[in-house]
């Protein structure tokens, strides 16, 4: 964990979601939940397990513009599915800065399954019937990112309703 004691170990362009330009400020906040090398696998993989052609190029246009024309049979899990990547980006950047460690693509995918399939649980009967397709599919990445590879998700998994700190 990053202390005033030991902040001086811990620079900012060390870690995967800040600028590693010398004259560079901090990256903005579509840069760290979109545009990051490590964020565009997540958005990537994701969209192609939905078969959604093109991921948006900012938060805002995601929000206002982007998901609004998307198929209308897609538009609820794509919105459910962008707020478990978009909290679980958020858990993993906190996690980087705080508890200094290393972001896992492989963990991070797992982890927005989790999340995805536990926030269905908890949805209206009505909604749960149509985001059901999704929950398959996102049942299907935990079990495949579960196998064990070396980066075991169930010795370090946040969970969908833990906090990292």
């Amino acid at each position: 964990m990053v202390t005033l004691s030991n902040s001086h170990m811990v620079t900012l362009h060390s870690l995967p979601f800040t600028a590693t330009s010398q004259h560079s400020d901090l990256e903005s906040v579509d840069h760290l939940f979109i545009h990051c090398h490590f964020t565009i696998g997540i958005w990537s993989h994701f969209a192609q397990i939905l078969h959604i052609p093109r991921f948006p190029s900012s938060l805002r246009e995601h929000w206002e513009i982007w998901l609004h024309n998307l198929q209308p049979a897609s538009w609820l899990s794509w919105d459910l599915l962008a707020r478990a990547i978009t909290w679980s980006i958020w858990l993993t950047i906190n996690d980087c800065i705080f508890n200094c460690k290393l972001p896992s693509l492989r963990l991070s995918i797992y982890n927005i399954g989790l999340t995805f399939v536990s926030w269905i649980s908890a949805s209206p009967p009505e909604k749960r019937q149509k985001l059901e397709p999704t929950a398959e599919a996102m049942r299907r990445v935990i079990h495949f990112t579960s196998t064990p590879t070396g980066d075991e998700p169930d010795q370090e998994t946040q969970g969908p309703d833990q906090t990292v700190g």
